[in-house]
């Protein structure tokens, strides 16, 4: 069973959570904390399955673009999924990483 607990004092450690979107949501991602990933970051990713971040939130009209990343992302249990909640709509973004960034 999968899903997400926010403990009572919130998480001990600092989260740090990535999002690829399209730039009509761009500030509200990072008006919520989140950073953006940049193409050479994907880039990076693509050609040296170098990982970069430890939380990845995705929105539905970016997740083409990143398919291909699926043999490197998801054995590592990263490729964004709506079940656990880092494959959201561009609405739902602010919200998700709020509930990610506390615990």
């Amino acid at each position: 069973m999968r899903g997400l607990l926010i403990p009572p004092g919130g998480a001990p450690n600092a989260v740090e959570v990535h999002v690829l979107t399209s730039e009509d949501y761009r500030d509200r991602a990072l008006s919520s904390g989140a950073k953006l990933i940049t193409n050479e970051m994907l880039d990076a990713l693509r050609k040296e399955n170098k990982i970069s971040f430890s939380k990845f939130v995705c929105t539905t009209e970016k997740l083409a673009s990143i398919r291909d990343l699926a043999r490197v992302l998801g054995p590592k249990g990263m490729f964004p999924n709506a079940k656990t909640g880092t494959l959201v709509s561009p609405t739902d973004l602010e919200n998700t990483i709020k509930i990610i960034k506390s615990g």
